[in-house]
């Protein structure tokens, strides 16, 4: 049986390091983790995987998973 996965073309190291980076800012202080990691998912699908402009990918993003 072939199982699909899914397939990133960013590097997943990238994630770990937007994760991590986003929890340093104060603004995020208390966000649920699984709002950062989407976020962070998000954005980088945005702007590695469609070359999207980094600034509008991030406001995007953050309008979707930081309400």
């Amino acid at each position: 049986m072939i199982v699909p996965q899914m397939v990133f073309a960013y590097p997943q190291a990238q994630l770990k390091e937007c994760i991590l980076g986003v929890k340093r800012n104060p603004i995020i202080l208390g966000a649920p983790e699984s709002s950062i990691s989407n976020w962070c998912d998000c954005a980088l699908q945005l702007i590695v995987d469609q070359e999207k402009d980094d600034v509008e990918s991030a406001k995007q993003c953050g309008k979707q998973f930081f309400r």
